[in-house]
């Protein structure tokens, strides 16, 4: 199970904020967990690259488009995008 712990980043606490508590999907480009901000007690999502990518700078430049799209939808149907 340490593998799958490493894998996911369980228990690791992402930009002081986010503690990864588990997976909840994955797709072609990496994975998504469920993560608690720390300090406002809230659940999170955290999408990952998978590490091949992490240095693919087609593959940075596409999450941050994601994001920044994500970003614009305010809907209570779309997730909100922090950080």
């Amino acid at each position: 199970m340490a593998n799958e712990a490493e894998r996911y980043h369980l228990g690791t606490i992402i930009a002081g904020r986010y503690c990864v508590e588990r997976p909840i999907g994955a797709g072609a480009m990496g994975m998504v967990a469920l993560a608690r901000h720390v300090s406002l007690d809230e659940d999170v999502a955290i999408k990952f690259l998978d590490p091949e990518l992490r240095r693919d700078p087609v593959a940075i430049a596409r999450l941050s488009r994601e994001a920044r799209a994500l970003a614009r939808i305010k809907s209570d149907h779309v997730t909100r995008v922090l950080d």
